[in-house]
């Protein structure tokens, strides 16, 4: 027999994993908090503080993030809607807002 709530319940849930699928996420604000913590908030109105220490450990241009003096001249560009660093180096909204995600189920 035929669930109509059922089948409205699941219409739903897909709709949403559709639109969380195809969001794209724009930092409006972000500013360093302490340490090697990040403060950042989203066009959807999620924000909080991200720990990014872990992008010192990375090669290259990631290798200056892991001086504390260094890592705390982080800005909000606005012209890319992101964070970056003056030597060029941006992080990508959809990487912070993941970090922010997992931040907030730990």
């Amino acid at each position: 027999m035929f669930d109509r709530a059922k089948a409205q319940a699941e219409w739903e849930e897909n709709c949403r994993r559709i639109a969380e699928s195809s969001y794209i996420p724009v930092v409006v604000d972000a500013h360093h908090t302490d340490g090697f913590d990040v403060w950042v908030q989203f066009d959807d109105g999620k924000e909080g503080e991200i720990n990014l220490k872990h992008l010192g450990k990375k090669p290259n241009r990631f290798a200056d993030l892991a001086d504390p003096d260094y890592f705390k001249t982080v800005f909000y560009d606005k012209d890319m809607r992101t964070i970056a660093w003056p030597n060029g180096l941006d992080i990508a909204p959809e990487s912070l807002y993941e970090e922010l995600r997992a931040c907030s189920k730990g």
